[in-house]
């Protein structure tokens, strides 16, 4: 088994940036086999905290947070990596 790729096709926006709405779907591309996901987002700015979803062990390219968790007037920046059934990891 090959270490998994880095994640393409990062949506919304290339995974630069987040626009609020009610809720947000994050989805992604991995062209190896995901058992989970690392997910991490921050104001974009330089300093600003960045918070994370741990592991994730689920082989969907995607995920949802709930509304309430962006504020609208801000711009967030996210990025997302995969890791394997043997514990192999992309980068982000």
């Amino acid at each position: 088994m090959s270490i998994p790729t880095i994640p393409l096709n990062l949506s919304p926006s290339g995974g630069n940036s987040i626009v609020v709405s009610v809720s947000n779907t994050f989805t992604w591309q991995s062209d190896s086999i995901q058992n989970a996901y690392y997910l991490e987002w921050s104001l974009n700015e330089v300093g600003g905290t960045i918070y994370n979803t741990g592991w994730i062990i689920d082989s969907l390219s995607q995920h949802i947070f709930n509304s309430g968790v962006f504020i609208n007037t801000k711009i967030y920046k996210w990025r997302v990596k995969v890791r394997n059934s043997i514990g192999q990891e992309s980068s982000f």
